[in-house]
């Protein structure tokens, strides 16, 4: 079910230190009928490798039991969907992609990304271990993979042949052997193509307090350094870095063999070192403020309640699970979770027990406050409960900054908490 990992995913030493803990959780993302008991209880805990810099979940679940039963669409939100077409767009500049070329996704979940590409005749193959490779149809025009991508596995589609490009969007912080998926990368990828990975970026999850970021499903929290690292001992380097406020806060990164290497890489590891990012120290700071946030995100809800107003959680989602549950909040602090994706409806969020309602029956008669868990796509929120808020609803945004967003005389009002 579970393992306790001591020793370093990429350098395999065993001195590995505790920094951050959030207790015992049931296991992020999944979500539980009314009549079934909870998932399996696990730590979540940070450990940080003083040799590679590298900070990491000290225990790994096992995939197939995240996987099996999969939440998830790419495709659900409009944000997201415009993210992955402008990757695909600065995929097809930066590799000059062509009919007859082959792309891989290594973690394509509903075949999004692989859909929003524009280049006529492009091979694309999307590989993923979830139920959401279901979505893909033949009318899309993607091979779909349904297990997790290895060089073997690859190679069985390849044919002998190689990829111009991989991506591996929101997925690479999910390796328990990070140095075999890249080997595995390098194997599978054209000695001139391009390797790009997206994930959330640690350097934001601490400056912005992102603690959201860490699940169960995601074992591993890279630095620009740490990955430099990884993949170099491999025989890639990155090439270039840009930076997005996705997820909370994302970097990509462009990967190949070339050993060239952009202004903005060297800029991004100055600003990594000008953050003190690479101790103990720093991260044991960073589980100092988060223990801080709890005491004061359950003093707001707890005001709120003793007032006999309702609050309801907006989205059902897996990082939003992580601050329910390190708050001990239950469907007597949060009565319901509305969320727009139909095979949540009737369900509760693991941990907690709330139950996850339809956005229409939430509407139907509506809370005083909504609390944002995926507070990364706080833009289209407004836009989609203008309605609620001209009424005088209220939204709770935890993160980065504690604060409620309310309107007055038309215009959006935030107040933020102390």
């Amino acid at each position: 079910m579970f393992e306790q990992r001591d020793d370093c995913r990429i350098c395999n030493k065993p001195d590995l230190v505790p920094v951050v803990s959030l207790g015992e959780q049931c296991v992020t993302g999944m979500f539980v009928q009314p009549d079934e008991p909870d998932p399996v209880r696990v730590p979540l805990d940070l450990v940080y490798c003083p040799h590679c810099m590298f900070l990491q979940l000290h225990h790994t679940v096992n995939s197939d039991l995240m996987y099996a039963s999969y939440w998830y669409r790419s495709g659900t939100n409009q944000t997201m969907r415009d993210h992955l077409k402008g990757i695909t767009h600065d995929v097809v500049v930066r590799a000059k992609l062509g009919a007859g070329d082959i792309c891989i996704d290594t973690g394509c979940n509903d075949g999004t990304l692989l859909k929003s590409f524009s280049v006529d005749e492009l091979v694309k193959i999307g590989f993923d271990p979830s139920n959401a490779i279901d979505d893909i149809k033949p009318e899309h025009g993607i091979l779909p993979v349904n297990s997790y991508f290895t060089a073997d596995n690859a190679k069985q589609v390849l044919a002998g042949r190689t990829a111009k490009v991989i991506t591996s969007i929101s997925m690479f912080y999910d390796l328990d052997e990070p140095k075999k998926f890249v080997q595995d990368i390098k194997q599978c990828l054209d000695h001139d193509g391009l390797w790009i990975v997206e994930m959330n970026y640690t350097t934001n999850m601490v400056r912005d307090l992102g603690y959201d970021m860490i699940g169960h499903e995601h074992v591993a929290y890279y630095t620009l350094l740490s990955f430099e690292k990884l993949v170099k001992a491999q025989g890639l380097h990155v090439n270039d870095v840009t930076f997005n406020s996705i997820n909370g806060g994302s970097i990509r990164l462009f990967v190949s063999r070339s050993d060239q290497q952009s202004e903005a890489v060297a800029q991004a590891l100055a600003a990594e070192r000008q953050q003190d990012l690479h101790s103990v120290q720093a991260f044991a700071d960073f589980g100092a403020r988060i223990d801080q946030f709890r005491t004061r995100l359950r003093k707001l809800v707890k005001q709120i309640r003793g007032k006999g107003q309702r609050i309801a959680a907006y989205g059902a989602s897996t990082r939003g699970n992580t601050v329910m549950q390190h708050c001990g909040f239950t469907r007597d602090d949060i009565y319901a979770a509305l969320d727009r994706n139909p095979m949540k409806w009737g369900m509760e969020i693991s941990g907690c027990r709330i139950p996850i309602i339809s956005e229409v029956e939430g509407r139907a008669n509506p809370p005083e406050y909504m609390m944002i868990l995926p507070y990364y796509f706080l833009d289209e929120f407004i836009k989609r409960e203008a309605a609620y808020l001209d009424a005088g609803g209220k939204f709770i945004v935890y993160l980065p900054t504690l604060r409620i967003i309310s309107k007055q005389d038309g215009q959006v009002i935030e107040q933020v908490i102390d």
